[in-house]
């Protein structure tokens, strides 16, 4: 497993080999974590925190990074 295809399950402590409906296959809990993220780097977490809480936009140089990333 990979660890940018593996998520977390709050719910029933889980690892999961994905998530793709966004629940957990085990518990069918919403309470999943991509565990991916933690590979991330603070700039670009940062930065997609502030584009889904709606403060303001990121530089286009910005979102390349995040996209390339993903």
């Amino acid at each position: 497993m990979k660890l940018s295809h593996a998520y977390l399950c709050y719910s029933c402590a889980e690892v999961l080999d994905g998530a793709p409906t966004g629940n957990c296959s085990s518990c069918n809990s919403t309470d999943v974590f991509p565990l991916g993220w933690f590979g991330r780097p603070e700039e670009e977490r940062a930065v997609w925190f502030n584009l889904i809480k709606g403060k303001g936009s990121a530089p286009r140089t910005q979102l390349k990074l995040i996209r390339k990333a993903a």
